[in-house]
Order: C-alpha cells, then structure tokens, then sequence
C-alpha cells in the first residue's frame, strides 16, 4: 500500500517500509522513494511560487517522520532543500561546519531520540551562542516537555507531529522567518 494524502498534506494512511537509510543515501533516493502518482499530487499542493531562503534542518531519528516533514517543508515553500539529520549529533556537527550569523536557520527538532536527545542538543546550541530559531515538533504531549521548552529562548514553537503543508505555511508567514537576527 502507497500513502495516501489529503490535499492539505496530511497522511492519512502509510503502510511502506524504508528499512535502514543513512543520512546521505536518504537525499540521494528521495525521489526513488516517492511513488509517482504522489510526486503528481505534490507538485499540485505547491502552495505559491515564492520559496524562502532560509536554512531549515529537520532533526528526527524516525526515517517516515524524516521523509514526510521533508516533504512538507519543501512541499510548502519553507525550504528548497531541508538539511535532513537522523541524529542531534550530526545536526550539530553540520552547525559548527555551517553556521554563519549571516543566514537565517530554523530546525524543526524531535525531542526523543537516541545519542543525543533534542534537550542536549539545545543546551549545546545556546552553549555555543548561535542564534537560531528551534521548533519542537514531538510525539510528546507531556505538559512537563511543554514547560521546559518555554525555558529555552531559541524554542518558538511547539508542535505535536506530524509536521504539515498548513503549518509549514503558518510558519513561513509568521514572526520566526521574520524574526531576522534581533
């Protein structure tokens, strides 16, 4: 069985296995991956022409998760081409290679995942004082992951996955891309 959307973008059935895909070979087959009836689909929800320069990484150690909120975000206009990361630590190293103060950088973090977990990751980005805007998007609907986020000044967002077009819309228009470097 192929995912099923609906034209917001939501999943409304996905039963397809990914197996165990590396960060580098998970760009590299993306379109392999995409059904063509859905690669038609998407190319029809594309919701303006005008895309953002920003630099969005994607932070999630489930591979589905990885691949639908790539979609989303590319799908919505956010990003051209999401840097897409399994783990906190391999986000973070692509920061330190990266980073520039000139650019705009949003992430779209998990909170669970192993090696290094979203809470690390954050402690380690403001310990290194990069001003970057961090959305959490969880499976987490503990009030206490809600309150510590609200801790953390880069955190403007918490969302409850999956990640969709509509919110990506939401954020492209809203006060984070335009919350450019205070």
């Amino acid at each position: 069985m192929h995912p099923v959307w609906d034209l917001t973008g939501r999943l409304l059935q996905c039963s397809f296995y990914f197996g165990r895909v590396s960060e580098s070979s998970y760009k590299q087959s993306e379109q392999a991956r995409k059904p063509r009836f859905i690669r038609n689909i998407v190319s029809c929800m594309e919701i303006n022409n005008e895309r953002s320069n920003l630099n969005v990484l994607v932070v999630d150690d489930d591979e589905v998760v990885l691949f639908l909120h790539d979609l989303m975000v590319r799908e919505s206009g956010l990003s051209l081409s999401p840097h897409i990361f399994a783990t906190g630590k391999s986000a973070l190293e692509f920061l330190k290679d990266n980073y520039s103060e000139a650019e705009n950088y949003l992430i779209f973090l998990d909170i669970n995942m192993p090696v290094m977990n979203g809470w690390q990751f954050l402690e380690l980005i403001e310990k290194l004082g990069y001003k970057i805007s961090v959305i959490i998007v969880s499976s987490s609907i503990d009030p206490a992951d809600f309150e510590k986020a609200k801790s953390y000044g880069l955190v403007k967002e918490y969302i409850i996955k999956p990640l969709s077009i509509d919110t990506c819309v939401r954020i492209k228009k809203s006060y984070i891309i335009n919350d450019r470097r205070d």
